[in-house]
Order: C-alpha cells, then structure tokens, then sequence
C-alpha cells in the first residue's frame, strides 16, 4: 500500500524559520562550514533557488525547517552546527 503526503506551499517570513532538529544535517561539523555555505550561496545567486525549503509548524509563532537549513543559512540566518 502506497502512502501518499500532500504538501502546501506558503510563504513564511524568514524570522520565523528556525532550525528544526529532526534536520537531517544537524550536528553534522561539516554542512555548515563557511566555505561549503560560501558555494552554495553563490550558487543562488547564479542560478537562483531551484527548490523551496520544507518545514513543519513548531508553534504559533514559527516553522522548523526540515529539508533547506543550508540554503536558509545563505540568507544569515542561524542554523545548527
């Protein structure tokens, strides 16, 4: 039996996006290195965002993000080391 997930897209002000801890790169000392976010972040500059970040409500105020702490991190805001 095949289980099928619907997501929805909205936008959410990068204020309340925090890390969430079920990232998969949390606690990993090398996905956020300045050189390894340095790449990426010119990488979007070059050829722009190509996929949205996925993130789950963690209360009323702001969003865990799930998949995208890298690409969140190119726009300075903190993420999990």
């Amino acid at each position: 039996m095949t289980t099928t997930t619907k997501f929805e897209m909205i936008q959410v002000p990068l204020g309340r996006l925090v890390p969430h801890p079920e990232n998969v790169r949390t606690g990993s000392e090398t996905a956020y290195t300045e050189t390894s976010i340095a790449a990426l972040a010119a990488n979007i500059r070059e050829v722009g965002l190509l996929q949205p970040l996925l993130v789950k409500a963690t209360d009323k105020k702001s969003y865990g993000v799930l998949a995208g702490g890298r690409r969140l991190s190119t726009s300075g805001k903190c993420c999990p080391r």
